[in-house]
């Protein structure tokens, strides 16, 4: 036993491993024994040290990390995250049918949260949430490094038998310190007098946009113009692909839609409609702008790489303007309902939509999925660090991402998202889907309603 770095013997230790009577047993027991009707429980309130020293004596071993995100991350692990017990009032019965897992363990996710092996920094893992907590799939985001001390009741343990020694002991190993993430609820956003300066990064001169249509086709039975103008500033021309719905009238309320998987596409071709095509059937307009970087091939000397969150603030800076110019184009055709202009940003489009949204009045309303707050250290720049423009934001805007994705956790990114917006609070939303990416059924429900909201129905529909 170990305890601030001093070795504690055995006896001293006991005195501590004991109930809520002073008797030897977890912390949730009374009298040496479980609660009354809790026989088929799972057993709460250990420590570390209690489960590793239950797991020897059944002649098994604590599993290691690996063991634990092999088994729970194979099948389809979301489904399982919305039967478990996570987010409830207690523990369960074990052997609960629906939280079957692939490999016939229950109760992989919530119950009680499950003791890893594994040493890191200065304390144990542990794995899966537990019944107070609302988790999701673990991993360096959302695993805990707890006190091998730790006897809250959420602490539990699963047993493994390893009969491979030197894997077992390889894979026991302590693990390297997690990777430093951001803590946007310790931080402030710019002072007016900054964030002005930041704002000014995004204008442009206005010119004759001396529009020319390159293009003109059906994809996936959708008429689509594909238009290039004059671009900002210095930039030359840019382009945007414009879908037209088969009904409705003009003037359209139109969408526009920054697709942040759009890197290294050659071209926006059938199976990208696929994106937006439920706004075409509701009699909306779809506007996809060509920004630098987008739908072309990939060249590695426009620096916009693959995988990315981050880019240098000169491509930021440009795409925000490219897309304050698409819609200065919009605003000039007539066939379009410059009041009732909307937003729908996925991925790279809705971690840094808090940057147009601030720096694009016109825009009426806005929709955001699978991408909020990065969490990832070290931060980008200050005048392309979205974080700066939230208290900006005054457009109405919805939110939506997995309710337990590790890309973008709950409370440490999309929280802090929700929260620090201008926004007032009754136009803003943060909304749970199940899967990261957010499958597009999911988003339909609530993209078109909040849609029609702000701008109004569609007359026919």
């Amino acid at each position: 036993f170990d305890l601030d770095g001093q070795t504690v013997p055995l006896v001293e230790a006991m005195a501590l491993l004991v109930d809520r009577t002073g008797r030897p047993g977890p912390s949730t027991w009374e009298a040496g024994a479980f609660p009354p009707g809790q026989a088929d429980f799972p057993v709460g309130g250990i420590s570390w040290y209690e489960a590793t020293a239950y797991a020897r004596f059944a002649g098994r071993s604590l599993p290691s990390v690996r063991h634990l995100r092999y088994a729970l991350r194979v099948g389809t692990q979301f489904g399982l995250i919305r039967r478990s017990n996570l987010d409830g009032t207690g523990p369960q019965a074990v052997g609960f049918p629906q939280t079957e897992g692939p490999f016939g363990a229950f109760d992989q996710y919530g119950n009680v949260r499950e003791w890893a092996y594994n040493a890191r920094e200065d304390g144990r893992l542990s794995f899966g949430g537990s019944w107070a907590e609302a988790w999701g799939p673990p991993d360096d985001y959302d695993s805990r490094i707890l006190s091998p001390w730790d006897r809250s009741p959420e602490n539990g343990m699963r047993l493994v038998l390893a009969p491979d020694s030197v894997q077992a002991a390889r894979m026991s190993e302590p693990l390297e310190p997690r990777e430093p993430t951001r803590d946007y609820w310790s931080e402030s956003p710019a002072g007016d007098s900054v964030y002005e300066t930041y704002a000014r990064l995004y204008d442009y001169e206005p010119a004759a946009l001396d529009p020319v249509v390159e293009l003109a086709d059906t994809v996936n039975g959708w008429p689509m113009e594909r238009v290039s103008f004059t671009g900002p500033g210095s930039g030359g021309r840019m382009g945007v692909y414009l879908f037209l719905p088969e009904e409705g009238r003009p003037p359209y309320q139109t969408i526009l839609f920054f697709n942040g998987y759009a890197q290294d596409s050659p071209a926006l071709d059938a199976k990208h409609t696929i994106m937006f095509d439920y706004f075409l059937r509701s009699g909306r307009a779809v506007a996809v702008p060509i920004l630098y970087g987008t739908y072309e091939p990939y060249d590695p000397l426009t620096g916009v790489e693959q995988d990315w969150f981050y880019q240098s603030p000169e491509i930021v800076i440009r795409w925000v303007r490219e897309l304050r110019r698409a819609v200065d184009y919009l605003e000039a055709r007539p066939d379009m309902d410059a009041r009732r202009l909307a937003y729908y940003g996925m991925f790279i489009g809705a971690t840094h939509s808090p940057i147009f949204l601030a720096t694009e009045p016109r825009i009426k309303v806005a929709f955001t999925e699978t991408g909020a707050l990065v969490p990832l250290l070290p931060s980008p720049p200050p005048e392309v660090d979205p974080f700066q423009f939230l208290p900006r934001v005054r457009t109405p805007i919805a939110i939506m991402n997995g309710r337990y994705s590790g890309e973008w956790p709950y409370e440490a990114s999309q929280l802090p998202m929700l929260d620090y917006l201008g926004t007032a609070p009754e136009h803003r939303r943060l909304v749970a889907g199940v899967g990261d990416p957010v499958p597009f059924s999911e988003v339909v429900p609530i993209a078109t309603p909040w849609y029609e909201e702000y701008l109004g129905s569609v007359e026919g529909f």
